[in-house]
C-alpha cells in the first residue's frame, strides 16, 4: 500500500480578509436570502465595524473635516 502525507489545510491572513470582504460585500449589498432582514427585533441598532477596526488597524487620530 502506497503511504502518503495526511492532507492539511493553510490558511493564511490575507485568505480570512478576502473571505470578510466577500461576507461584508453580501451582507450590505442587498443580494442575500433576507439574512439582514430586520423583522421587529432589536437588531436594527448592530453596529458594523470596518474590516480595518475588526483587525485592529484603526488610527484614533485618523479624522477627516
Amino acid at each position: 500500500m502506497i503511504r502518503r502525507q495526511p492532507t492539511s489545510i493553510k490558511i493564511t491572513p490575507e485568505d480570512v480578509l478576502v473571505y470578510d470582504d466577500e461576507k461584508n460585500k453580501q451582507r450590505h449589498g442587498g443580494f442575500g436570502t433576507g439574512f439582514n432582514q430586520n423583522s421587529g427585533g432589536s437588531q436594527g441598532s448592530t453596529v458594523f465595524k470596518s474590516k480595518n477596526e475588526r483587525i485592529g488597524l484603526t488610527n484614533a487620530t485618523n479624522s477627516r473635516g
